[in-house]
């Protein structure tokens, strides 16, 4: 109702302005609003285009789970056959004449001349190799499974945090706008309040201290509009980083920031604390830490492993066939290696123990910010209430103390001090709504598994 009372006096003392000879003001520059950048942002689901095609963090995430991925095949091949195969081709510079007597067909010796070593002949090998009993490589396999499964949560907390820091940088954009209008009517009101005392001065009615105040009262506000408009570009280019993009980006007025809340909850499902992705992805380290430990202890067992070769050649043999294929069984046992594998259990157990304090201390932590996230939201409520009063009172004691200076019984100075409180008033309300939002969303987030 005051909110209603204050608003409704405004348009009643505007008359008083017209009543008075008009003046001749040439427009303010400053009064020309921000342009508005090449792209705005006109839809949620946009954003999450821009950001699935463009965002940095997310593409790290995507490469490092993709890495992961590699890993585990290349654990696989530790414990797979593997396949190798080779040839060559053999020219003797120098070479010996040797008579040999053969047997020919009818089994009659006859005198031939062999070149050795043979001038040119080709070689050829197929080789198998199967590591039948390796623990360590067996065990690998599901270390290296464990590891991709970390990246994948830590992919997922990159999705949550960079839909959280695009929110925001939403926020922060739509309420910059805000504040540069209200900004602008500040400056707007503070300049038809000099015209107004100016011809009082001409009437009589005023001195050239109030003409000073109002002066004064006018360059603030265009200091304070001046910052508010690089406030603005920067919060747009914010948030064409956010994106990915290297260039501002606005919001479209047609984008509500009542929905942001509502259009993340479609792409983010909430869960408890334990499975927020960076908690998980914590504790799969700290397990794969574990498993490291126990994989130094599997390099001290024996590993059995299976090999074959087949070979052949152009070269003439005299005893041995030119095509011959073998299989062994080879079995490995490292007795000693001069203490390599007792350094690597210690670093092991050094990297166990660090990952289950970073585990610890990033679950104290996530407890905390969720508490926080929570208490926020009924924190900005309370502070949004707090403005809103505040604001309706500088406005209606703005239009009160102009009203009197009008009359010609209230003083210039009441005048600026109600004008520079209301415009603090407006813009101290703007950002609390910008805070309130942000508190809801925060608060929804907090404990979200987003995919997108």
């Amino acid at each position: 109702m005051r909110a209603f009372v204050s608003f409704a006096l405004f348009f009643v003392t505007m008359p008083s302005f017209a009543q008075l000879p008009d003046a001749e003001v040439a427009p303010d520059p400053l009064l020309a609003p921000v342009p508005a950048p090449s792209m705005l942002l006109r839809a949620w689901p946009e954003a999450l285009r821009l950001v699935r095609e463009h965002s940095a963090d997310l593409a790290r995430a995507h490469a490092k789970s993709g890495q992961q991925a590699g890993q585990v095949r290349s654990a696989w091949a530790g414990v797979l056959p593997s396949l190798q195969a080779s040839g060559a081709g053999v020219h003797n510079f120098v070479t010996n004449s040797v008579p040999l007597a053969r047997l020919d067909a009818n089994g009659n010796p006859i005198a031939v001349i062999l070149e050795q070593p043979t001038p040119n002949y080709a070689q050829a090998s197929l080789n198998a190799t199967w590591p039948i009993a390796s623990a360590p490589a067996i065990y690998q396999i599901g270390t290296a499974s464990l590891q991709e499964r970390s990246a994948r949560y830590a992919e997922d907390d990159a999705q949550r945090l960079v839909l959280t820091v695009v929110a925001q940088s939403i926020l922060a954009e739509v309420t910059a706008e805000r504040v540069a209008e209200l900004n602008r009517i500040g400056v707007q009101s503070a300049e038809d309040r000099l015209a107004l005392v100016r011809r009082k001065l001409d009437m009589g009615a005023a001195s050239g201290l109030d003409v000073l105040r109002v002066e004064q009262d006018v360059e603030v506000a265009r200091a304070t509009l001046v910052t508010g408009d690089e406030q603005l570009r920067q919060a747009r280019e914010s948030l064409g980083l956010s994106l990915g993009l290297q260039e501002p980006v606005g919001v479209d007025p047609a984008l509500r920031i009542e929905g942001l809340e509502a259009a993340a909850a479609a792409v983010c499902k909430a869960g408890l604390l334990a499975e927020r992705p960076d908690l998980a992805s914590a504790r799969a380290d700290e397990r794969v830490a574990e498993r490291g430990v126990t994989a130094v202890g599997l390099q001290w067992l024996p590993t059995l492993s299976a090999q074959s070769q087949v070979a052949t050649t152009t070269l003439e043999q005299v005893t041995f066939p030119k095509t011959t294929w073998n299989v062994q069984g080879v079995i490995s046992w490292s007795l000693w290696d001069g203490g390599a594998r007792y350094g690597a259990k210690a670093t092991a157990l050094a990297t166990a123990a660090s990952l289950r304090a970073t585990r610890e201390g990033l679950e104290r932590q996530a407890k905390i910010q969720v508490d926080q996230a929570e208490r926020s939201v009924r924190v900005a409520e309370a502070s949004l209430e707090v403005a809103l009063r505040t604001r309706d009172l500088a406005a209606e004691l703005e239009l009160l103390t102009t009203r009197s200076l009008d009359e010609g019984r209230g003083s210039s100075l009441e005048v600026v001090t109600a004008a520079a409180a209301r415009r603090q008033a407006e813009i101290s309300h703007a950002v609390r709504e910008f805070e309130l939002a942000r508190a809801r969303l925060s608060a929804r987030l907090a404990l979200a598994v987003c995919n997108y």
